[in-house]
């Protein structure tokens, strides 16, 4: 996406994927300056003030990220872009406990506004709830949900990928087979790191 941007600046694909993988890379200072790229380019892009926001939250910067929450906190924006700021922002602010119960609550009384399985397993992991992730990464997994990211050295904590539960869902047959995806592109494109 990096080099995308540099062959086109003008592309917010471009400028949004590295934001995304930035963020997911835990490069939270380089999600958030391609996240002002694409702002830049596509100021009312909600999607775009999501990671900028979850970025800053992951720096302890939480007056700037309430900051973006309350642009992203609208009529017509979908409920789980804020939801997702407002974890990160609890997370980093209040501790963990604070967060998954934040989750718990809104599993409770509007699922919707949470995310997908995958995204209540990405931010419960984030947390440490380990054991409450896997069971929703299993649960998208059983649904055909993509997941899309979750490898270790990302901005999910290293000790989740320890967890026995993570180590016997990877050696399910489709995360098999998408992680030989993966590893057969990083080949293709000349990036061995796994």
């Amino acid at each position: 996406y990096e080099e995308w941007a540099k062959l086109d600046p003008f592309s917010v694909d471009a400028w949004q994927g590295a934001a995304r993988v930035n963020f997911t890379l835990a490069r939270y200072q380089d999600a958030i300056a391609a996240n002002d790229q694409a702002l830049a380019l596509h100021p009312d892009d909600p999607v775009t003030r999501e990671y900028k926001c979850v970025s800053l939250a992951s720096l302890n910067q939480v007056a700037a990220a309430k900051a973006v929450l309350s642009e992203i906190s609208r009529p017509g924006v979908p409920a789980l872009l804020a939801f997702h700021c407002r974890f990160f922002i609890t997370l980093h602010s209040q501790g963990a406990a604070a967060a998954v119960a934040l989750v718990n609550t809104a599993l409770a009384h509007d699922k919707d506004s949470v995310g997908y399985t995958g995204d209540v397993g990405f931010m419960l992991s984030h947390a440490g709830a380990d054991d409450e992730a896997m069971d929703w990464y299993q649960k998208s997994y059983d649904q055909g949900g993509l997941l899309n990211g979750f490898y270790p050295g990302e901005s999910t904590p290293p000790a989740f990928f320890q967890n026995p539960r993570w180590i016997a869902f990877t050696k399910q047959p489709a995360y098999q087979k998408r992680e030989a995806a993966r590893v057969r592109a990083l080949a293709v494109l000349g990036n061995d790191t796994p």
